[in-house]
């Protein structure tokens, strides 16, 4: 809870429990910002980024072609093979008992393929929409909660972190795990940074478009 105190807000933890547990709020400011600037961009970043998730787009939009083509030609192959059915029984070469469970094998199979089509569409165009608001999300968290209203900063804090907790006076704030992999992105670059920054952050882009694929709801 905070408390107004000779000139600085504290918060404090009333229960039993974590009795004595107290943060000035300059404390947490500070704290969340420096972890906030690990987020940061440089020009060159940004550059890369924007290259980067034009030509998956592209790359997306393609292979999402080349699977439409494909999912459509098998909606028209079971068409012809229910129309095959429909003749089959008309001339008699099958029993209705067998029509009636052909043809709803059919039709189960048609619908299947149907909800394919649907669902590539959406998500092959989602998916690329998606990593470049978030990019873009992450990139500007510390210039957001920098100069947000105080309503605003909370709702970075809450977006970007996955952990925010205070034990005796240490503040204890992590990423959540996509934040966390923008991050990181610095530690996993080498002495040859000019030669291994490409190779990051494919793999940062990688790994934001795996979590995205695999959280469907999220941004």
């Amino acid at each position: 809870i905070g408390e107004r105190q000779k000139g600085h807000v504290y918060y404090r933890c009333h229960t039993k429990q974590c009795q004595g547990t107290s943060i000035r709020e300059e404390t947490v400011v500070s704290e969340t910002q420096k972890l906030l600037a690990r987020l940061r961009f440089s020009k060159a970043e940004m550059e890369y980024f924007a290259e980067k998730v034009q030509k998956l787009k592209e790359s997306w939009a393609t292979k999402r072609e080349e699977e439409g083509r494909s999912l459509n030609l098998r909606f028209g192959q079971i068409k012809d093979r229910l129309n095959r059915l429909t003749d089959a029984y008309l001339d008699q070469a099958i029993d209705k008992t067998m029509f009636e469970e052909r043809k709803r094998g059919l039709l189960e199979e048609k619908k299947a393929v149907e909800e394919q089509i649907k669902r590539s569409e959406v998500k092959s165009h989602q998916l690329a929409d998606r990593l470049e608001n978030f990019l873009e999300l992450a990139g500007n968290a510390w210039l957001s909660h920098e100069m947000g209203l105080p309503e605003e900063k909370r709702k970075i804090i809450e977006i970007a972190t996955s952990n925010r907790t205070v034990c005796g006076k240490k503040l204890d704030l992590r990423l959540a795990i996509p934040f966390a992999e923008v991050a990181n992105r610095a530690e996993n670059m080498h002495c040859d940074q000019q030669q291994d920054r490409p190779r990051t952050l494919d793999t940062v882009v990688k790994k934001l478009s795996e979590w995205l694929m695999g959280n469907p709801d999220q941004y």
